[in-house]
């Protein structure tokens, strides 16, 4: 218990350094304004910046004491191949994760355009350490849990900037998977608020491919999952930048799982003799068959029956 207080003292010492460091950086700050934070946010969410150098938090950590192994554990630093130390987040602006009890346990950091070379990722995450488990943790959750509980659904987005800017609207049973894929515990943890899903990804192939793993993934762990299509905008962030009633509005015509995909992968018109149609329809198919439930799965063979003229017993031997 001991080394496991250590580590979460050391990356909420990091957290408290990197809210400073944002103070008094100019340009960090004008970036969250631009991308529509306010003040209050920034400072709920205590968003920080990591300044652009390679040891201004290892050497801020090792003046406090603490042993240079111990902070490279706590995935603060990094180990070169020569052995040198070096901050990990450098030039970033710093989204502390906390886990499920409000502890923060690690970060995301986005890389500030303007130290953007292309040739480092734009987002960083802490590694794996005995504190930070990212594939158990959603960014927000402590925050968004009683929310969700109360609107008996929850608001699942891709990015940091995605929840802390639709929390800011005033959607707050909302949490973000922070960039990495949907995962079975992500959602047992969701589970035990909620078995409703509403899911929004970006408005690119990426985000439709990172999409479609995570409504089947949810569908076959017996959640109800509608779909929120943004097809004005990139993602969650740039609707409510763009108006908060704008992301509420989006949020109330979300769609039922299925219907979303009989409108990506069939057109009203096709004839499924044209082999390229015949696969779209066995892909939607194998997406109404991963639903858990016979009887919603029952409905849903029969919408599909009704809208491709295909007989519901056809349909059900196609993909057996």
């Amino acid at each position: 218990y001991k080394y496991l207080d250590l580590l979460y003292g050391l990356n909420d010492l990091a957290k408290d350094f990197f809210e400073l460091a944002l103070e008094n950086f100019e340009p960090a700050k004008s970036y969250l304004k631009e991308r529509g934070l306010r003040e209050e946010t920034i400072q709920e969410f205590e968003l920080g910046f990591a300044p652009n150098s390679a040891e201004t938090l290892d050497l801020h950590l090792l003046n406090l004491g603490y042993r240079p192994e111990t902070i490279v554990s706590a995935g603060l630093v990094l180990k070169t191949e020569r052995g040198k130390h070096i901050d990990r987040f450098r030039g970033r602006l710093m989204f502390p994760i906390q886990n499920h009890f409000g502890k923060v346990v690690g970060f995301t950091g986005r890389i500030l355009p303007q130290f953007d070379t292309g040739e480092l990722g734009k987002y960083v995450n802490s590694p794996e350490t005995p504190i930070f488990n990212k594939s158990k943790l959603l960014y927000g959750f402590s925050k968004a849990k009683d929310a969700i509980r109360e609107s008996k659904f929850a608001f699942l987005v891709e990015g940091q900037m995605d929840m802390v800017m639709a929390w800011q609207s005033g959607v707050r049973n909302v949490v973000a998977s922070s960039g990495t894929a949907l995962t079975p515990d992500h959602l047992t943890a969701l589970k035990r608020l909620t078995d409703q899903l509403v899911i929004s990804f970006d408005n690119d192939e990426a985000g439709y491919v990172a999409g479609e793993r995570a409504i089947d993934l949810a569908e076959n762990m017996d959640f109800n999952v509608k779909v929120v299509v943004f097809n004005d905008f990139k993602d969650a962030a740039e609707a409510a930048q763009a108006g908060e009633e704008i992301l509420k509005k989006h949020l109330s015509n979300s769609i039922p799982a299925p219907k979303f995909y009989f409108e990506r992968y069939l057109s009203g018109t096709q004839s499924f003799k044209d082999r390229e149609a015949l696969s779209n329809l066995r892909v939607v198919l194998s997406k109404v068959k991963n639903i858990s439930s016979p009887v919603e799965q029952g409905f849903w063979l029969k919408e599909l029956s009704n809208l491709t003229n295909i007989p519901e017993k056809t349909l059900s031997e196609e993909t057996d």
